[in-house]
């Protein structure tokens, strides 16, 4: 380790001003434990305690240290500076190299086996100084300031074996002319106490858990003594004392001379752990000469001393004392010794006895004769704080003539050419000191006792107040520093004197009889959100000055009138914490606050119920608690499904209801199956006297395979709603568009509206319903743009999915329903992940199956691998290892994002090797593993009485998959892409109801919208990229109306692309769950690392 001393200039270079200071009072409160320092090792580790622990390593070279490290806080590229816990471990080694210098410097021993009292007093003695000297040293201890707090440290203990006693005895000696405490051991062993001889030796190997010699005769053995617990602790410590002295000397090489073995002195930095330690221990001792009694520190400060002050000649006195000769004063460890008992005074009670210790023994008597110039010194100076010491008597004449009339401290304050002014008296009786002047008495003969220690804390306190002296009082220059003075320390300085402040002070400080309030209230006729800022005293006009002054941090703000207002109160805190924590950062600003659209600010109402500083009306208030029970409202339900909702979807009918009585749009985001449309069509057929009123219809649009699944469920649910599906030819849409007001619902697909766009846009309607929703999820293609400019009342979202790659899907689908609530792009871009999730959650309603259909039988989801086949295995290999080479050339290139594309094709056709080589390769032969383990998962389904759906997203496969289920006599449905959309709904119907036992349908074409619960088995014939297509897929099965548990299982090819999409799968499900529910990506997602994974080429 570095053998120089840190000093405290060089901690400060390291550790900035702030972070030593802090460090400073941790290692100077005691909380800083060096737990590892052994001799020869460059490096140390230390905890510090208490409510900011951390624990700290430092490494130490040549040139001193070469590295630091913190738990609690990590290092910071743009901030070069070491923490405050770090700044406090280098203090805890400054102190403890400065503890044991004494140790280090020594070069033996005096025989402090028979050094007796005597000695130690004649030690004292030794050090005197002419009385005049000396009494100088008396008014200096009387008027410094030391103040030091001793923390407590509790070391852990040993191990527990037979007790072996142990005594520790604390004593002072004198060591090279230095007054030190030590200490010594005795065990009890052999039937007595025997002194422990090699004690350094004995303490270390204790320590380290070995055993270790106590005389010629007996050991200590670990494995079969321990020591009490309070003894334990304090052998602990003394063992780091012994390492830490080890160290010095080693880097020092300063103790290489006899020493004596039966002692150990203990450095003053390490006295305030040890003493309580050694309280807490039974057979700790302290032995002062022929005194000799259990450990017991006295903190009363209550020392058989007392003082007495009698007349003199020619006006002088007489002071003398009794018992302070017996005193044995230990200033570094702040304890005084007295016929064995210990004071525990601390460092300035100890200089002050020191110091009187001093004077009396310079004039060689127990008496001091004092000339009247000391004696009126000694009753300035000396007396108030003696008189708290020890009792001090006046005898005689004294009595009358020492006054002692109280304090009485005047502080005037006035305000001049832009400086605040300052001038401060002290009074006593009839006399007046102005502290910033040269003292001048009346010559009254008598002496004045004036009270030194409030007068020196009203001065502390000015100097904190940032005044500048002069002889004629005091000033404050400058707006930061007497903004301080006033609101800082004048509030302190009025404990302790009386004010007296001119109008111009007056007018500076701001009478504020209200703390500041924000009321938040809707302006009904804009359908947005007022928040007026109500500032006590603060004129409007100011208002958003202020506030900018409360986002720049500033402590205060001056107002036109020139009045400080102070900006570090609670409540301005709060208002602050407000603003910053609820999303005011798009809200528009107003000269008395902000505004902003009602449903963006739904979560700034919720945090304005909990915050104190926000006053909320009850319109806003009603407003909160219809969005926060909006699925409990009572709007009358549709008396044709009274009795076909279920509760549920009655909660979701209320949820729509209330959303469009405040004119808000939203997402209703079941999970599939819960019959997101019913509920949909619940919500219009309420509007049906609205809707024929106005002849403004309803509009329904979905994906093309759901057109008439739509319009059977109407047939269904509400017979008598007229319906138009504008399809056929574009002359015959636009035809059948001409009779739209006569319709109450219009169905159109998403490609009709793209196609048909001008003549949909151009019809207002009462409610715009989009089902599957996250079809709209770019909102850059021409049919998000098409939807954007559908004009309705009442705007819904229907989707299981909302979020399927990335959050910005939300955004894209409220923008089409609701583009009040998340702003523009670049707004929605900056907000926070849960400003996100907390804006969209009064706007989005999901349910689970497994929350609402408690009779909804189970989902077992299963994965199956199969080994490719040879002939398989030769083709995926070959394609693999080619385009894993046109991938490393694009890599190498810097082209991968050029190239994503060909890179994708590759992997769509690897995909295909494992489904069937035969989806691209012409004249293969050969078999799958895949299908032929699918044939048997048919076989077997079927066997059981259970009937399968099977899920490609390849076409072709879907058709290998039933020529090959027929040739083995299995005749199934196949719905695709090319299936006619008329066709779709009654396929599925006739499923249902028992024909045929097999379904093969493509995912874009049959997994979404469909209904079939006739199935309770579900082949995933091959992986997606998006998990949520994969569970819509799923749920074709598993939704309302299934009696039967559903079995799910994904097939992939072991050791292939396939294990490592779904190895991605699993690791993309993150988005979803944090905004919505799980969720996944598509191959659009994919990053380069997760391309480059996905073709084995990690780390390339």
């Amino acid at each position: 380790m570095h053998k120089e001393q840190w000093s405290e200039s060089e901690i400060q270079l390291r550790c900035g001003k702030l972070s030593s200071r802090k460090g400073k009072e941790l290692a100077a409160d005691g909380l800083v434990v060096i737990q590892e320092w052994p001799p020869g090792v460059d490096r140390l580790s230390a905890d510090i305690l208490g409510k900011d622990a951390a624990r700290v390593e430092l490494a130490f070279g040549k040139h001193g240290l070469t590295e630091a490290s913190c738990s609690s806080c990590p290092a910071l590229g743009s901030y070069d500076k070491s923490c405050k816990h770090i700044a406090a471990a280098l203090y805890a080694v400054r102190q403890r190299q400065q503890g044991m210098s004494h140790v280090a410097q020594r070069n033996g021993g005096a025989d402090a086996d028979h050094a007796d009292q005597s000695e130690l007093l004649h030690h004292s003695e030794k050090q005197t100084e002419p009385v005049p000297a000396a009494l100088a040293n008396v008014m200096a201890a009387f008027t410094r300031r030391q103040r030091a707090d001793s923390a407590l440290i509790r070391p852990a203990l040993f191990d527990q074996r037979e007790t072996l006693g142990m005594r520790l005895k604390f004593q002072p000696r004198v060591m090279r002319e230095m007054l030190l405490l030590a200490v010594s051991l005795n065990v009890f062993v052999e039937g007595g106490w025997q002194p422990v001889y090699y004690l350094r030796s004995f303490l270390e190997r204790v320590t380290d858990g070995r055993a270790a010699t106590i005389t010629r005769r007996s050991a200590y053995d670990p494995d079969k003594h321990r020591f009490a617990e309070g003894t334990a602790a304090l052998i602990r410590h003394l063992g780091r004392i012994v390492s830490t002295e080890k160290l010095l000397r080693s880097e020092a090489d300063s103790l290489s001379g006899h020493r004596r073995e039966e002692l150990l002195e203990i450095p003053p930095a390490e006295w305030p752990t040890l003493s309580v330690l050694a309280k807490e221990c039974s057979e700790a001792r302290l032995r002062q000469g022929e005194h000799e009694q259990p450990f017991a520190p006295d903190r009363s400060g209550s020392m058989d001393i007392s003082f007495e002050l009698s007349s003199g000649l020619k006006g002088g006195g007489v002071l003398a004392a009794e018992g302070l000769d017996e005193l044995l004063v230990l200033d570094e460890y702040g304890i005084v010794l007295q016929r064995g008992k210990l004071y525990d005074c601390g460092r300035e009670i100890c200089g002050r006895l020191g110091a009187l210790q001093q004077l009396f023994r310079a004039s060689s008597s127990t008496k001091i004769n004092l000339s009247s110039d000391q004696l009126e010194e000694l009753s300035r100076h000396v007396l108030p704080g003696l008189g708290r010491l020890a009792e001090v008597r006046l005898s005689g004449s004294m009595a009358e003539r020492i006054e002692h009339p109280p304090l009485k401290a005047k502080l005037y304050l006035d305000r001049v050419r832009d400086r605040l002014l300052a001038d401060l008296e002290f009074q006593y009786g009839e006399e007046t000191f102005r502290p910033f002047q040269e003292e001048e008495r009346r010559a009254t003969g008598k002496l004045l006792v004036r009270d030194r220690e409030k007068e020196y804390d009203i001065l502390e306190l000015m100097g904190e107040g940032r005044m500048s002296m002069t002889e004629r009082g005091c000033f404050v220059d400058g707006e930061e520093d007497e903004f301080h003075f006033l609101y800082t320390v004048l509030p302190r300085l009025e404990l302790l004197v009386q004010v007296y402040v001119t109008t111009a002070v007056k007018t500076r400080v701001h009478a504020q009889s209200q703390p500041p309030i924000i009321r938040v209230y809707p302006d009904e006729r804009t359908d947005w959100l007022e928040f007026r800022f109500e500032l006590d005293g603060v004129p409007e006009s100011e208002i958003r000055s202020v506030l900018l002054s409360l986002e720049e941090k500033r402590p205060f703000y001056r107002l036109r009138n020139g009045s400080l207002l102070p900006l570090q109160s609670e409540a301005y805190q709060e208002m602050i914490r407000y603003i910053n924590e609820t999303g005011f950062t798009y809200a528009e600003k107003t000269s008395y606050g902000y505004r902003m659209p009602a449903p963006a600010g739904v979560p700034l109402l919720e945090a304005a119920i909990s915050s104190p500083v926000v006053h909320t009306s009850e319109q806003a208030k009603q407003l909160l608690q219809a969005l926060k029970g909006a699925d409990h409202a009572n709007y009358p339900l549709p008396v044709e499904l009274d009795d076909v909702l279920r509760d549920y979807q009655k909660a979701g009918y209320q949820w729509m209801k209330t959303l469009a009585a405040y004119r808000f749009g939203g997402i209703l985001a079941d999970e599939m199956g819960l019959g997101k449309t019913l509920q949909a069509i619940a919500f219009m057929l309420s509007l049906l006297p609205e809707i024929r009123s106005e002849r403004r219809p309803a509009l329904v649009v979905c994906p093309s395979s759901l057109v008439y699944n739509w319009a059977a469920e109407l047939e269904r649910f509400a017979p008598n709603m007229r319906v138009l599906i504008p399809d056929g030819a574009k002359k015959e849409r636009l035809r059948k568009l001409d009779s739209i007001q006569e319709a109450d619902i219009v169905i159109a697909s998403y490609p009709q509206l793209r196609l048909d766009g001008e003549a949909y846009v151009a019809y207002p309607y009462t409610a715009l319903i989009l089902d599957e929703a996250q079809t709209i999820k770019n909102e850059s293609t021409l049919t998000a743009k098409a939807v954007a400019e559908v004009s309705a009342h009442y705007k819904f979202a229907l989707t299981g999915t909302p979020v399927e790659n990335h959050a910005a899907d939300l955004w894209s689908i409220f923008h089409a329903v609701f583009p009040r609530l998340l702003g523009s792009k670049k707004q929605f871009e900056e907000l926070r992940r849960e400003e996100l999730a907390a804006r969209v959650r009064p706007f989005l309603l999901r349910r689970l199956k497994s929350s609402v259909l408690e009779e909804l039988p189970d989902k077992i989801e299963t994965l199956q691998s199969a080994e490719l086949l040879p002939e398989q295995k030769k083709l995926y290999a070959a394609y693999l290892v080619q385009l894993q080479q046109e991938t490393l050339k694009h890599i190498d290139k810097d082209e991968l994002k050029q190239n994503r594309i060909r890179i994708l094709a590759g992997i769509t056709r690897l995909r295909q090797i494992c489904g069937h080589p035969g989806l691209f390769v012409e004249d293969y032969a050969g078999g799958s593993a895949k299908l032929e383990q699918l044939v048997g998962l048919i076989k077997d389904a079927l066997e059981s009485g259970r009937r399968p759906l099977v899920f490609s997203q390849f076409t072709t496969m879907l058709g290998i998959i039933r020529r090959r289920l027929e040739d083995s006599g299995l005749d199934c449905f196949q719905l695709d892409g090319s299936t006619p959309v008329r066709d779709r709904v009654p396929m599925c119907r006739r499923f249902n109801e028992g024909e045929r036992d097999v379904f093969l349908l493509s995912l874009k074409a049959g997994g979404t919208g469909l209904n079939l619960t006739g199935a309770d088995t579900v082949i995933l014939y091959d992986l997606w990229w998006n998990p949520a297509v994969e569970q819509q897929a799923m749920d074709r099965a598993h939704r309302m109306g299934q009696k039967r548990v559903v079995h799910v299982i994904r097939l992939l090819a072991r050791g292939t692309i396939e294990a490592k999409m779904h190895q991605l799968q699993q690791r993309k499900q993150g988005l979803m769950e944090e905004l919505v529910q799980p969720g996944g990506m598509g191959a659009d997602g994919l990053s380069d690392a997760e391309l480059r994974d996905l073709l084995g080429l990690a780390g390339q």
